[in-house]
């Protein structure tokens, strides 16, 4: 069972317009493990909170039918992580460092970034 998920370009259009909205749903179905982390990557320096407050508007917008309670679960499973250069594995390892057990990424890049993103996962060892 996956553990983290973690979502390289949080804070963009796929994200806000899909992704997020279908974790809500999946939630509120009851399809999204409660004791999953959720972990949004961007270089918007935000805050978890602030994320959080952004998923919670766009949720609005996007899911409105959304029952308040699994909004709310959703939100409190979001963390927010700042990383200004993708191809910085430095940055990229700061996002991994409190995350234990199966872990799903999600490239919501475009798809040039791809490869310098690999290559800062790379050294990484996943456990």
């Amino acid at each position: 069972m996956i553990q983290h998920l973690v979502i390289f370009g949080a804070t963009g259009d796929v994200a806000k317009r899909y992704i997020f909205p279908a974790l809500a749903h999946m939630f509120a179905k009851r399809r999204l493990p409660t004791e999953c982390t959720i972990t949004g990557v961007g270089r918007r320096n935000w805050t978890t909170p602030q994320f959080q407050e952004h998923v919670s508007e766009l949720l609005g917008k996007h899911r409105p039918s959304l029952p308040p309670g699994s909004r709310q679960g959703i939100l409190s499973l979001l963390e927010y992580s700042r990383v200004e250069d993708l191809s910085d594995a430095g940055q990229i390892a700061n996002i991994f460092k409190r995350k234990a057990g199966s872990t799903l990424l999600y490239l919501g890049l475009p798809s040039q970034m791809f490869s310098s993103v690999l290559e800062a996962l790379a050294p990484l060892t996943f456990s």
